[in-house]
């Protein structure tokens, strides 16, 4: 998914996102005008994490696989 559209989308809702290098899913969601970023781990919950995180920014960055919300819980 390329930089522009994943941006797109985080403004217009939550977007769930698989990035296989970190094996990690990652939840998005705006609140207030700012991205709030939520990682999970297979079979963990999820925490959140911080924006400028190496974490999150090796994710958004690798291309992440756009997932459906059952399958970020289900993680």
């Amino acid at each position: 998914m390329n930089q522009r559209l994943l941006r797109e989308k985080i403004g217009l809702g939550p977007v769930y996102l698989y990035c296989e290098f970190e094996e990690v899913a990652l939840r998005t969601v705006m609140v207030d005008g700012e991205l709030e970023v939520y990682v999970k781990y297979r079979d963990t919950r999820e925490f959140k994490a911080v924006y400028d995180s190496r974490l999150v920014g090796i994710a958004l960055s690798d291309n992440p696989v756009q997932i459906t919300k059952e399958e970020y819980y289900n993680f």
